[in-house]
């Protein structure tokens, strides 16, 4: 999001005043600041509309203009440029939800003071709004179990975030939680981050939340949460009820530091004793994957169908899979699954070096 600052020339001060306090509290936002104009309203004007027109939907321009002359030239340059007078925090809100304002006018004769509560408004009704209308009904997918023991893990991973960090996320209705935790401590103390996701989902819901993306080709992560399906006492685990394993894995195997978080259901003696060990598998060779599982003493397996679609579970990288039961799962199965043909990964993390948090 970039912010635009203009003023008249007997406006510098409290243009000056409103860009210290964006550069303090948001930091991931691209300031642009004008000069400062005298009588030359229809060429800064001009300066302006074009500075918004290369911005995302979401930019916007801040105004402080003593004489009220800037104003009506600015609204009459362009009719993409929606011009409102800012009063109070109604005015904001009334010119963004019913104009869709992108010009926002302070007289200099306000104080900053005054003005930042309106500012903030501005960029809570932007962030919220334009292209991510859709976003702001997402919600997890079916209802959360256990979920107050998740959102104490969810709180404690939030505290750990610091400002700056490239984080991780994992999959899974416990990392949605603690991302739901981390955007409120982005908002109260204004922390910059940028987030590495596992899915789609988790992909959405950062937008949603307005935590910026980035990848694995851009950053490595300065450390990584996730949840788990079973964590047996030596901290293995069996992961991918929700599809995401390889990406999974190749996220946590990136990572210098790992946060496993789970409720006490979670926590089993033996692995496999609740859940399959699921398989992401290159279609075609679903045949050869059977087949090799099978040499492998593994008879009792099923192809993963979808709920919300017919036909089969398509992985977050376009695979299937395959869901094993395993009544013995020693410490190289996870190295013999990966050797078969076919088989992209599997959700077996055996010896991984992970921290669990449990509520």
């Amino acid at each position: 999001m970039k912010v635009i600052l203009v003023s008249d020339k007997q406006s510098v001060t409290l243009k000056n005043a409103v860009k210290d306090f964006l550069s303090v509290n948001y930091t991931p936002f691209q300031i642009e600041d004008l000069e400062s104009f005298n009588d030359e309203y229809e060429q800064l004007a001009q300066l302006t509309v074009d500075a918004y027109n290369s911005s995302d939907k979401n930019s916007f321009c801040l105004l402080f203009d003593i004489s009220g002359n800037g104003i009506s030239m600015y609204a009459n340059k362009a009719g993409n440029v929606n011009a409102c007078v800012c009063f109070n925090k109604e005015s904001v809100e009334e010119a963004v939800k019913t104009y869709n304002a992108n010009m926002f006018a302070f007289s200099a004769t306000m104080d900053s003071a005054s003005i930042e509560p309106m500012i903030k408004q501005i960029i809570e009704l932007k962030s919220n709004g334009g292209e991510n209308n859709i976003l702001k009904s997402l919600e997890w997918s079916e209802p959360i179990i256990n979920r107050e023991e998740k959102e104490i893990v969810a709180k404690e991973i939030a505290l750990k975030v610091k400002n700056g960090d490239i984080i991780g996320v994992g999959s899974g209705s416990t990392s949605y939680l603690a991302l739901l935790a981390i955007s409120e401590r982005i908002k109260n103390e204004h922390l910059s981050i940028k987030a590495i996701p596992t899915s789609l989902e988790i992909s959405m819901t950062c937008s949603k939340l307005g935590i910026p993306l980035t990848s694995l080709l851009e950053n490595k992560p300065d450390w990584t949460f996730d949840g788990a399906d079973e964590v047996d006492p030596n901290k293995n685990l069996i992961k991918g009820r929700g599809g995401a394993m390889f990406k999974e894995k190749l996220l946590i195997s990136s990572s210098s530091k790992v946060f496993i978080l789970v409720d006490k259901t979670k926590l089993v003696s033996k692995l496999g004793s609740k859940f399959p060990i699921p398989l992401e598998v290159y279609p075609s060779s679903i045949l050869l994957v059977e087949q090799k599982i099978k040499e492998l003493g593994m008879t009792d397996f099923s192809l993963r169908l979808a709920k919300g679609k017919d036909g089969p579970v398509i992985t977050e990288s376009g695979n299937i899979i395959l869901d094993v039961w395993c009544n013995d799962i020693l410490i190289d199965l996870e190295s013999k699954l990966k050797q078969i043909s076919g088989v992209i990964e599997s959700g077996l993390f055996i010896g991984y070096n992970v921290e669990v948090i449990i509520s």
